[in-house]
């Protein structure tokens, strides 16, 4: 009985052994396979991720040809193209049908159209020879910007303010940024790609042809990115239409000191009217060395400018000193355009502090040997705007002090 007992014993050990060896030998088994199929699925998946990304790529880059070919104007690389898409709005470029002409003497209407002010659409001229020729638009306003963290309650700010000046007012982004572009032209912006630049930075004169290209309209403008305007930009370039005092076949040049405004908050940048009243209640206008915008007519000749770019010191000046040897008209709207500028921790001298401060400086003195930048000061322009008595604005000639010659 006690030997059959232990048999029993050893044979039921023998038997669970064997069921536990089983055991383990099919958990690693399985182990083993589910982790093959695992790491073969985690591959697949990613060469499912780079096949889409190459298709992607192949996709914005097909778009950008078709573009191209279709006769948008445009030429620029693939590197270009492949960061960059932008709206197709050729239905708002130079319609023929008609045109814009601002009559009356009122001028304190920025976008409305009162009983002494009224718009007339009249055949449009097939060619701009002047500033007597009055498109729909009146001012194309185009800048750039990078992407910049500590900036973008700034540009934030500028997107929605130019944004409320339409539709005289066509705002333009240039960038090759495809999270910029997307952002641009969800709040309205027309967004065009940086085809030319110098160290990284956009070339200012082929922003000016690609605008004019893009857009009929009687102006167009380059400004700094953190720039907010108020309806005193319209009514001053109304009043610049109408007056007497400017000659009609000469191309213009429009500049003007900005205001500066410390730390500006949403609130106070969310209309025209706030911008007004923030940069008369907190602003400190600027020197007359410093200029942040350039409203030409449609015949400024920007082909023959040097390949200046934005965002650097020197080209400011010599622009103004330039137009003022060609013999153009200048004018200093700085009585009757508030341009406020958004003053952050990069406080008010940026250009002296980016990289290549000296581009400019170096290129133009290569060319001209000899610059004198006290010549294109805001103070030099043969023309200034200012308020009469009754409260529109008058284009008044300058006698220009001796400082700023020769040109």
């Amino acid at each position: 009985m006690t030997g059959s007992n232990n048999g029993g014993v050893c044979s039921n050990k023998g038997v669970y052994l064997k069921l536990t060896v089983l055991f383990l030998l099919s958990t690693t088994i399985y182990v083993y396979l589910y982790s093959s199929i695992t790491i073969q699925t985690f591959a697949i998946g990613e060469v499912m991720k780079g096949t889409i990304s190459d298709i992607q790529r192949w996709r914005d880059k097909m778009e950008g040809w078709v573009q191209m070919i279709g006769g948008n104007g445009y030429k620029y690389d693939a590197k270009s193209v492949k960061n960059t898409s932008f709206p197709d709005t050729r239905h708002n470029v130079r319609k023929p049908e008609a045109e814009v002409r601002i009559t009356g003497q009122n001028n304190d209407s920025a976008l409305g159209v009162t009983n002494k002010s009224r718009l007339i659409f009249l055949p449009q001229k097939n060619i701009r020879n002047s500033i007597s020729d009055k498109p729909e638009v009146l001012l194309t306003l185009f800048t750039s910007w990078p992407t910049k963290a500590e900036k973008y309650m700034c540009h934030n700010n500028t997107i929605r303010n130019w944004q409320q000046l339409k539709p005289l007012i066509q705002p333009i982004l240039f960038t090759n940024e495809a999270l910029l572009t997307e952002e641009a032209n969800e709040k309205g912006w027309t967004v065009l790609p940086v085809r030319k630049a110098g160290r990284g930075v956009p070339i200012l004169k082929y922003m000016y042809k690609d605008a004019m290209e893009r857009y009929n309209s009687t102006f167009y403008a380059f400004s700094n990115g953190d720039i907010l305007y108020s309806h005193s930009l319209i009514d001053t370039l109304k009043a610049l239409l109408n007056s007497s005092q400017i000659p009609r076949d000469k191309p213009i040049m429009v500049v003007g000191r900005r205001t500066n405004v410390q730390d500006v908050t949403s609130a106070e940048a969310v209309s025209g009217k706030s911008v007004y009243k923030t940069a008369n209640k907190r602003g400190k206008v600027f020197t007359v060395w410093a200029e942040d915008y350039f409203i030409t007519s449609a015949n400024y000749p920007w082909k023959d400018i040097p390949e200046v770019v934005i965002g650097r010191r020197a080209y400011d000046n010599w622009l103004v000193s330039n137009a003022r040897k060609q013999k153009h008209v200048t004018v200093d709207a700085t009585n009757t355009l508030v341009a406020l500028h958004q003053t952050t921790k990069a406080g008010n001298q940026e250009g002296f502090k980016a990289d290549n401060p000296e581009y400019n400086h170096n290129l133009l003195r290569r060319m001209y040997h000899q610059l004198h930048y006290g010549a294109g000061l805001t103070s030099c322009a043969d023309y200034y705007t200012k308020y009469h008595s009754n409260g529109r604005i008058q284009i008044v000639k300058r006698t220009v002090p001796k400082s700023c010659f020769p040109v």
